[in-house]
């Protein structure tokens, strides 16, 4: 019981804090709340929707932008450029995820600054 509790708590809660990040479906908008770190991946025996709203699992590749903290939580890590994370990147219809960053720049002069931020890493930029 104890490896299915430990494994349902990586599930749903994705940062480790003991909270649970995931679980929970918005039938009205129709995909798992808290799409920052939640998506639908169906495991059987699944039996509802909240059920399959389970954490988005990305690696870290050191020295890649999916290993840079400065993208992943520009406030906390004190970037060069005023933007908030907005988790990871998916297509508005949620049938697309990749481990791709996605920062939200707050003002052209942050938009500016997070594109030099970004040339000088060598990365590589998909404006949405």
């Amino acid at each position: 019981e104890l490896a299915i509790t430990q494994q349902l708590d990586g599930d749903y809660d994705c940062d480790g804090d003991g909270v649970q990040d995931c679980g929970k479906w918005d039938y009205r908008m129709g995909m798992c709340q808290n799409q920052a770190v939640c998506g639908h991946l169906y495991k059987f025996p699944d039996a509802t929707l909240d059920r399959s709203c389970r954490c988005r699992k990305c690696p870290s590749f050191p020295g890649t932008a999916f290993g840079d903290a400065m993208l992943k939580n520009p406030e906390q890590a004190g970037a060069p450029f005023n933007a908030m994370s907005w988790g990871l990147f998916k297509n508005w219809a949620d049938h697309m995820d990749t481990c791709a960053p996605w920062v939200m720049p707050r003002d052209d002069t942050a938009l500016q600054n997070l594109l030099a931020y970004s040339r000088g890493k060598g990365y590589k930029v998909r404006i949405s």
